[in-house]
C-alpha cells in the first residue's frame, strides 16, 4: 500500500523526500527499489520509545529497583535529552549515558534538562521515594540499552501522529467492522475524511454550495460549533496542565492493571489462552472426579 501511494504521488508530480514510520525495513526497501532510491527513512519517536520500553521490561525481572516507575523516569529523561539535542548526533551520543547516570545521582554529563546539577541534595521527582538508584549491575545493563542506540537515527526522529489522526478520521467515515471495500461509497467516504482533515466540518456546507444546494442553517451552525470545539481541544492539549493530567491518568491505569494482575494473574500475554484453558480443564476434571465419588455414595448431585 505504501509503495502504491508513493507511485501515485510521483505520477502527480508530488515529491516525497522522507518516509516516517517504525523500524520495519521491508516497506522502506521496496519503496527505494520501486519508487525512489534517494528516499530517506526517519523513525517515529513513539516507536523508538516503545522499543526501548520493551527492552527495559525484559530485564525488569532481574532487578528489584527497576520498577515500572523507574522505567517511566528513564524514558522521561530520554525524551528531554532528545528534545534539547535534536539534530545534533554528536551531542546525543555524548548525552545517552547521562540518561542512566542521572538516575544514579551523577549529573556531570546531564544537559539543560537536568534540574539537579545545581542542587545535588535534591530528590528525584520521578523515582520511588526520590532516592538515587544503587544497583551497579543494573547500571551496566541500562547503559548497554541506551548506548547501543544509533545517535544518527535519534537526531532526526519525527512523529507519525498526524497520520494516525487522519486514520482515526477515516475510521469514523468507513469503520473497519463494515465491508465498504467493494462498495461504491468507499471513495466518497475517503474524500469526506480528506475534506474534514483539511477544511474542518464546514466542508459539508461547501459541498452543498458547489452542488447548488442550500447548506441549511442547522448544518452551518453545527459545523461551526464542531470546528470551535476541535480548536479548543487542540489548544488545551498543548498546555502543561493537560499533559500532566494525562500522565497522571495513565499512571493510575497502569497501577490498577498491576493490582488486577497480582490478584487474578496474567490476562493478556502470549499463550495465556492455552494456560487458562489448561486450568479450566483441570478444574472441570476435579469437579467430575468429585461428581463420580458423590454418585458412588448415592448422593443426588
Amino acid at each position: 500500500m505504501i509503495v502504491e501511494i508513493l507511485k501515485d504521488a510521483k505520477k502527480k508530480d508530488t515529491p516525497v523526500i522522507t518516509l516516517i514510520g517504525d523500524d520495519d525495513c521491508t516497506a522502506f526497501n521496496r519503496a527505494r527499489c520501486e519508487v525512489d532510491s534517494c528516499l530517506e527513512k526517519v523513525s517515529d519517536i513513539n516507536h523508538v520509545k516503545k522499543n526501548i520500553s520493551n527492552r527495559l521490561h525484559k530485564i525488569k525481572g532481574k532487578y528489584k529497583e527497576l520498577s515500572v516507575k523507574t522505567i517511566t523516569a528513564l524514558l522521561k529523561s530520554f525524551s528531554f535529552m532528545l528534545a534539547q539535542n535534536k539534530g545534533d548526533s554528536d551531542r546525543i551520543k555524548n548525552s545517552l549515558p547521562s540518561v542512566v547516570l542521572h538516575q544514579f545521582g551523577k549529573h556531570d554529563g546531564c544537559g539543560d534538562w537536568c534540574q539537579m546539577k545545581n542542587k545535588p541534595t535534591a530528590k528525584h521527582r520521578n523515582l520511588p521515594r526520590g532516592a538515587d538508584l544503587k544497583d551497579e549491575n543494573m547500571k551496566k545493563d541500562l547503559l548497554k540499552v541506551f548506548t547501543d542506540l544509533d545517535p544518527g537515527k535519534l537526531s532526526k526522529l519525527d512523529s507519525s501522529n498526524p497520520n494516525e489522526s487522519f486514520n482515526n478520521t477515516v475510521r469514523s467515515k468507513a469503520p473497519k467492522d463494515k465491508h465498504y471495500s467493494e462498495s461504491g461509497s468507499l471513495a466518497h467516504r475517503l474524500s469526506a475524511a480528506v475534506c474534514q482533515k483539511n477544511e474542518g466540518y464546514k466542508y459539508v456546507a461547501q459541498v452543498h454550495e458547489e452542488l447548488g444546494l442550500s447548506p441549511g442553517i442547522a448544518t452551518t451552525v453545527t459545523a461551526a460549533i464542531r470546528d470551535k470545539d476541535v480548536n479548543r481541544k487542540r489548544t488545551v492539549a498543548k498546555t502543561k496542565e493537560f499533559k500532566l493530567q494525562r500522565l497522571k491518568l495513565k499512571s493510575q491505569r497502569s497501577s490498577e492493571t498491576r493490582s488486577h494482575e497480582i490478584r487474578e494473574g496474567d490476562t493478556y500475554c502470549s499463550n495465556v489462552i492455552a494456560g487458562v484453558a489448561f486450568r479450566l480443564i483441570c478444574l472441570c476434571g476435579d469437579m467430575y472426579t468429585g461428581y463420580l465419588e458423590d454418585t458412588r455414595l448415592g448422593d443426588n448431585v
